[in-house]
C-alpha cells in the first residue's frame, strides 16, 4: 500500500509544477496551444519520474527489497488470491459434509 501512495505522491507535486509550466507558457511564451500542452505534459513527466522513484525507493529500501524482488512477491500474491477465490467458490458450492 505504501508503494501506491509514492504514484499518488508524485501526482501532487508533479501537478501543480504543471499547470504553472502551462500558464507561463501560455501568458509569457506566447506560443500555439499545443505547444503550451506539450510544455505542460513534459514538465509533468519531468517532475513525476524521479519523484515517484525516490520515495518508492525510500520505501522498497525500508523494508529491506529491491525492486524487483518487490514485483515478484507482488505478483505471487496476486496469483496466490485468484487461488484463494477459487477455493472458496468451490467450498459455498459444496452442498453436504461428505462430498467436501
Amino acid at each position: 500500500m505504501r508503494y501506491n501512495i509514492s504514484r499518488i505522491f508524485g501526482s501532487i507535486i508533479a501537478l501543480p509544477a504543471a499547470v504553472i509550466a502551462w500558464f507561463v507558457s501560455i501568458f509569457a511564451l506566447d506560443i500555439y496551444f499545443i505547444f503550451d500542452l506539450l510544455i505542460s505534459v513534459a514538465t509533468f513527466i519531468t517532475f513525476y519520474f524521479p519523484t515517484q522513484r525516490l520515495t518508492s525507493r525510500k520505501y522498497l529500501k525500508e523494508i529491506g527489497l529491491t525492486r524487483r524482488d518487490y514485483h515478484f512477491v507482488n505478483g505471487q500474491l496476486n496469483n496466490t488470491q485468484d487461488k484463494i477465490r477459487r477455493i472458496f467458490k468451490s467450498f459455498v458450492n459444496v452442498r453436504s459434509i461428505k462430498d467436501f
